[in-house]
């Protein structure tokens, strides 16, 4: 019943994350609660199942999440491509009009996904079952309901955007190359090796580390599109994904590296999108669907709040 538990929040988590809690989308729109959960809890528990089962790790999860992002953006809703996706036009800053892209959107589609649409599940869910964090949690069976879920979603986002916009064929084509070379890279990787000796920062100074870099991230997104000039936006994205990989898996590495670290990391991140939910909640849907949003970030903070009493009495 445990890993039944932990794989039904880990398919939960992602969605509310990833559109809810970010201000994406708002409780009006909770009927499309089912496809969002078919391809973003579909996703990311059969992301989660097969990096346990082959014993890899964290640079194993993140390649797939890139991957998981090439299939949502670049090939089911095509935002990757589509120059009014929304009608918001995302895609004039920084747009590339030989690869029909916009550079910051680009940078911005796929670290948001990487971070919360994969990753922050996965590090809160393994927290909220410490027990059972490095095992798989579904059998074989479990994992194939979960693809076929997974393909359900991306099929039904493809049917509905494809109505009003379709990439080019050499769009199309460059992003199964890419989710190709990402998924197999992902299981070239190493399996997990044993850490070498040292000292990690405070859980505490992890969290603040996780909440500044990932809080730029998102900030400077949106300077880019309102004010700032794309090179700037794009390239402080960047840098701030950089520094934010490099130290994590800087002390990662170290033996002194914990748990509780990674639940810190994940809990920075998630505070992020805790805040800057309620601006882009507004900048979207208005004002009147901050109650609700309110009510999903108190939850949130709560849900943390257990996590890392877990994390905590499990170490």
């Amino acid at each position: 019943m445990k890993r039944i538990a932990a794989v039904i929040t880990l398919a939960l988590l992602s969605p509310l994350i990833a559109e809810y809690l970010s201000g994406s989308m708002s409780f009006a729109q909770i009927a499309a609660m089912p496809v969002m959960l078919a391809i973003y809890g579909g996703g990311v528990v059969l992301i989660r199942e097969l990096v346990r089962r082959t014993r890899r790790g964290w640079p194993s999860i993140l390649l797939l999440g890139l991957a998981y992002a090439l299939v949502e953006e670049g090939i089911a809703d095509q935002s990757l491509f589509n120059p009014n996706f929304m009608g918001l036009r995302l895609l004039d800053p920084g747009f590339i009009p030989a690869l029909g892209i916009g550079v910051p959107a680009t940078i911005f589609a796929f670290g948001i996904h990487v971070i919360w649409s994969i990753a922050v599940p996965i590090a809160l869910a393994e927290s909220l079952f410490p027990s059972i964090r490095n095992e798989p949690w579904t059998g074989r069976i479990g994992l194939a309901i979960a693809a076929l879920f997974y393909a359900a979603g991306v099929a039904l986002i493809t049917l509905y955007f494809a109505k009003k916009f379709f990439a080019a064929p050499a769009q199309i084509a460059a992003s199964v190359i890419g989710i190709v070379i990402l998924a197999a890279g992902a299981f070239v990787l190493p399996r997990a090796r044993p850490k070498s000796p040292g000292p990690a920062p405070s859980p505490w100074t992890v969290g603040i580390v996780g909440f500044i870099a990932t809080s730029a991230f998102v900030q400077l997104y949106g300077l880019g599109l309102r004010h700032w000039p794309w090179q700037a936006a794009a390239g402080g994205m960047a840098l701030a994904l950089v520094l934010l990989l490099g130290f994590a898996f800087g002390v990662g590495r170290r033996s002194g590296w914990k748990p509780m670290h990674t639940y810190a990391l994940a809990a920075g991140a998630l505070l992020t999108y805790c805040w800057t939910g309620f601006f882009t909640a507004i900048a979207l849907h208005g004002p009147a669907t901050l109650p609700a949003h309110a009510v999903l970030a108190a939850a949130v903070v709560a849900l943390l709040v257990l996590a890392g009493f877990k994390v905590r009495s499990d170490t």
